[in-house]
């Protein structure tokens, strides 16, 4: 009997030091492969958000496809920093709700913070994570659930709940095939890899953007056989201060004498051409001069800056923004910019103000505009024109042309219109005529507003806005 009371310590000494380690072995398994699993449900999350065409439009689809993504590898990672606290036994089935909830909460700050870095726009950031919010609360729920039963250890906690998060992040995934291109109406026109998402909802926005696009075209049709290149109107930005006033749409023509691609400048403020490499320092105060002022009540104004090129090269810019109103709310800003050079005109503020106004009468678009220079026999010479319609065939625009030739009022030597504008008074800027006008084996039948610039007593300049009666 002694010997066996003696022998039973002994026995249960080794019995432990056999299961103790089997034990061990045994948790160390299922914890590697819960996190195989999960590592390959990733994968196979990942073809799958992939393969999802969530939208016609490309620019949306890969936005869609970026959050989600996203959403979902931030949202299944936290069991990396989970299922290492339990093979410690630092996580248990009495405080791995606490743990898991406020790492749920953590992902969400990121996630927040990684949308507000990638859209800049608050509206959207606030739907998405209203959106994913309910399958965050969904998981955490179903963690208190579990841990309020007692009737599960904390590797059969865990195992339960790796695969109820699986099933989860599926749902999220086709869910979100069907929902968000639902909502959507908050990611129209918005920059993402450096393409403009579609206007899809707001149709009125996308009839202006497409009209500002079309002056943008317009003014890229001036004759190239012109040598002087007084008053080139090529050089334009389209802003969206729905979205912080980003860059929205650049010409060509801008972009080709900055040096910067459309993708460097897409999706940023034009403040960063103040600064070299597009890079806006911290310490930049927010402006309360008169030009931001008037840009903040939606007046069409004008400014002087001194920019710069990719190159570092700096410059003057004139730039003259006309905001398109929708009531009394801004759809987009129109800026056409002109790098000053030795030979750039005085410009009169009222003239180009009262140009540009009238060029961007929605309600009734211009056919055609022409500048003219006032040469020294009197005659006001053609040196621009800009062909917004394509309706009128702008090669019949030579550099031999005047303005005679377009208004017919010729008298004697001198034109009668220039003894009118020689003669106005000094406050008025402005004539309206009509008149026929013949291009493309067609007669046009216009009514043409003349806006005279008398700013530099050197220099007379008439720029023409041309409509169709």
């Amino acid at each position: 009997m002694e010997c066996i009371v003696t022998i039973i310590p002994s026995l249960c000494a080794l019995m432990e030091s056999v299961n103790i380690p089997s034990i061990i072995c045994c948790k160390k398994n299922l914890i590697k492969g819960l996190k195989d699993k999960i590592d390959i449900h990733q994968e196979i999350f990942d073809a799958l958000i992939k393969r999802q065409v969530y939208d016609s439009d490309p620019a949306r689809n890969d936005l869609f496809e970026f959050i989600i993504l996203e959403y979902i590898q931030k949202n299944i990672c936290i069991w990396e920093d989970i299922l290492l606290g339990v093979s410690k036994n630092n996580i248990n089935e009495n405080n791995i709700y606490e743990i898991f909830n406020r790492e749920i909460l953590n992902k969400s700050q990121d996630y927040n913070t990684f949308l507000i870095n990638s859209l800049k726009y608050q509206p959207a950031v606030v739907l998405i994570n209203n959106y994913f919010s309910q399958f965050n609360e969904q998981i955490v729920a179903n963690v208190s659930i579990l841990t309020l039963t007692e009737k599960f250890d904390i590797i059969e906690l865990v195992t339960i709940l790796v695969d109820m998060h699986i099933s989860l992040c599926h749902t999220v995934i086709m869910n979100s095939k069907a929902n968000l291109p639902c909502i959507n109406g908050h990611f129209d026109g918005i920059i993402f890899n450096s393409k403009l998402t579609q206007i899809n909802h707001n149709l009125q926005k996308k009839e202006v953007f497409d009209y500002l696009k079309k002056i943008i075209k317009g003014f890229e049709t001036q004759n190239n056989l012109f040598v002087n290149r007084c008053f080139n109107l090529f050089q334009n930005l389209i802003t969206d201060p729905e979205y912080n006033d980003i860059i929205v749409h650049a010409s060509s023509q801008f972009l080709n004498f900055l040096e910067y691609s459309n993708e460097e400048i897409l999706g940023k403020n034009p403040k960063v051409l103040q600064y070299t490499n597009l890079e806006i320092p911290d310490t930049n105060p927010h402006s309360n001069s008169v030009f931001a002022n008037k840009l903040r009540q939606n007046k069409t104004t004008i400014g002087k800056f001194r920019n710069f090129r990719k190159n570092g090269q700096s410059f003057n810019n004139t730039i003259i923004i006309k905001t398109i109103m929708c009531g009394s709310t801004p759809l987009y800003r129109f800026s056409i910019q002109v790098p000053e050079s030795g030979d750039t005109p005085i410009i009169d503020e009222h003239v180009w103000k009262s140009y540009i106004d009238n060029v961007f009468v929605l309600s009734e678009p211009p056919l055609f505009s022409t500048i003219y220079k006032l040469e020294e026999d009197s005659r006001f010479k053609l040196i621009n024109c800009f062909n917004f319609k394509e309706i009128i065939n702008e090669d019949e625009f030579t550099q031999t042309l005047y303005i005679e030739d377009m208004i017919k009022i010729r008298r004697g030597g001198a034109t009668k219109l220039y003894n009118i504008i020689h003669h106005l008074e000094d406050s008025l800027r402005t004539i309206t005529l009509e008149h026929d006008f013949n291009n493309n084996n067609k007669t046009f039948h216009l009514k043409t507003v003349l806006y005279i610039n008398k700013s530099d007593n050197r220099e007379l300049y008439i720029f023409a806005v041309h409509r169709e009666q």
